[in-house]
Formats: C-alpha cells, sequence, structure tokens
C-alpha cells in the first residue's frame, strides 16, 4: 500500500472511533493527578492501562518518594530506527475553582471545547499519542518502528524524577531521535516545534523531516521551527541520552494553560491524533 492509503486508512479509524477516544480522553482527565498529590498514582496505573490496551510492553517505575514514570515499549514487526516518546500525565495545581464553568476534573464538553485541568497540559498530548499509535497499528496491521515511552508524573515540579529514572535505565532508552509531544499548538493554530538552541537537531535530520511533512498532511502547512531554551525533559533525553530530540504538541494555544477554564477543542484533539500518527509513520518511512 502507499503511503496515502496507509494515513487513509488510519485517519478513517481516527474517525470510526473518535467518540471513543473523547470518552476515554475524559475518564482520563477526571482522575485528579496533580502534581504532588495521591492522585498521580492512580493516573499512573489507568495510563498504564491504556497503554496495554494498544498492544505497548509496560513498566511503572517507583522512584522512592517520587511519582511513577510509566515506561513502555512496542516492539517493532521488523529491525528498524527507535523513536523515544515522551509525555507527562501529572497536572498543574488548581486555584479559583468557583470561577470554573465546571468542576476542572469533570470533564465536559462546553461548545465544542473539553474543559479540565490537563486538557492542553499534556493528557491531550499523551491520548494523542496513545490513540495514534492504536489507529496506525491498525493501518499497517502490525507495527510501526520501535516506539518507547517516558511518560512523567512530576513535570509540573520540574520532573525530579527524571534524572535518577535516566542514570538508571540508559540502555533500556537509547533511541536514534526523541520527541517531546508536549506543547501547544501556535499562535495560527498550526504546530510549534522547538529544536533547542545550544547544538539544535537540524532541519535536515530524520525526525524534523518527519514533523514536517506531517504538519503539511494534517494542518496544510509547514510548522513553526524555533530554537528556544529546551525544557528539563528535553534536556535531559538530548544531553544526558545523546538523542537528538525536539519539542511539540497539539495543546491549544488558547487554552487556558495553568489556568481557569483549562481547555482543548475537539478539532485539536481530533488534529492532535493524526499529527501523532503521521509523525510516526513518516517518521518510520524516512
Amino acid at each position: 500500500m502507499s503511503t496515502n492509503d496507509i494515513l487513509d486508512q488510519a485517519f478513517h479509524y481516527i474517525h470510526e472511533n473518535f467518540n471513543r477516544f473523547v470518552n476515554e480522553f475524559k475518564d482520563l482527565l477526571r482522575v485528579p493527578s496533580i502534581v504532588g498529590t495521591h492522585g498521580v498514582v492512580e493516573c499512573a496505573k489507568m495510563v498504564e492501562e491504556f497503554m496495554t490496551s494498544v498492544g505497548i510492553n509496560v513498566e511503572v517505575s517507583s522512584i522512592e518518594h517520587k511519582a511513577p514514570i510509566v515506561f513502555g515499549r512496542l516492539e517493532p514487526g521488523s529491525d528498524g530506527k527507535t523513536l523515544l516518546l515522551y509525555c507527562h500525565y501529572d497536572v498543574y495545581p488548581v486555584s479559583n475553582v468557583h470561577k470554573w464553568i465546571n468542576d476542572p476534573f469533570k470533564a465536559e464538553t462546553v461548545n465544542g471545547k473539553i474543559i479540565a485541568r490537563g486538557t492542553s497540559d499534556s493528557k491531550g498530548n499523551l491520548m494523542a499519542l496513545l490513540k495514534a499509535v492504536e489507529s496506525l497499528s491498525f493501518a499497517l496491521k502490525g507495527r510501526p518502528c520501535c516506539l518507547k515511552f517516558v511518560i512523567g508524573g512530576d513535570e509540573e515540579a520540574g520532573s525530579p524524577s527524571l534524572p535518577q529514572f535516566i542514570e538508571e535505565n540508559q540502555g533500556k532508552l537509547s533511541a536514534n531521535a526523541a520527541i517531546i509531544f508536549d506543547a501547544t499548538l501556535d499562535e495560527d493554530n498550526t504546530p510549534a516545534v522547538n529544536l533547542g538552541r545550544e547544538k539544535p537537531t537540524s532541519t535536515e535530520d530524520d525526525i524534523v523531516q518527519a514533523i514536517i511533512k506531517a504538519s503539511k498532511t494534517v494542518y496544510g502547512t509547514v510548522p513553526k521551527i524555533y530554537r528556544s531554551v529546551m525544557t528539563y525533559p528535553m534536556y535531559l533525553i538530548s544531553k544526558k541520552l545523546g538523542i537528538k530530540s525536539l519539542s511539540t504538541g497539539c495543546g491549544s494555544f488558547n487554552g487556558n494553560t495553568h489556568s481557569i477554564n483549562e481547555c482543548i477543542t475537539i478539532d485539536e484533539f481530533r488534529n492532535g491524533i493524526k499529527y501523532a500518527t503521521s509523525a510516526i509513520y513518516f517518521y518510520t518511512l524516512e
């Protein structure tokens, strides 16, 4: 099958299963995984279940007095490249609850927007990744390249568990490239891509080319490419593991991240799944 045929099948699968995807996304949003609270433990278990359900082999790493990190590996159908995907399931604390349209963890749809803490930062990104794996696996009737997942539980507190996890699992985390899928769209609702400032990933690298093709496929335009200060997870993966990395995502630019009535639109979530699907597939081909 051609590239277009594979993506057409994946996108059709997304269309046919989208109501279920939204409902599962809302289930995840309803877990109050505020950083530093017991809710992260409950949420880690749900993330593990979602990952297992799409064929990912999962290990939950419990570092003493720190939030669990969910590590996953999707074995490829054949030898090839390995792509590391990072996101997080913890959310920023909630304040001024009385000013929200509804309970911050009720996850209701209002005027085409899903409103809940964590929609844009970063459970929308996380679910987009997992549903991309499910959709692409269906279209391929198998697996894409080898995928490894690092899903943190304390990013909103500065990712204190991540350095030790990386130090203890360097061999397990080896990969050819990494996507930190934990960002919002740009102000014109197209993807923003950060390549880093110091020794940035080159626009000629296969992972960047895959992202550019994915953006063109889903949003009809090239992404906005920046060379900015890395987030701490991007720094650790890039510098400590020596993996060429970039940061992007599908969170809502106008989604009130860390604020009252945080949200993501239904269309942004749908396109985010397609964006992640396309990025993984194009990387497999590069």
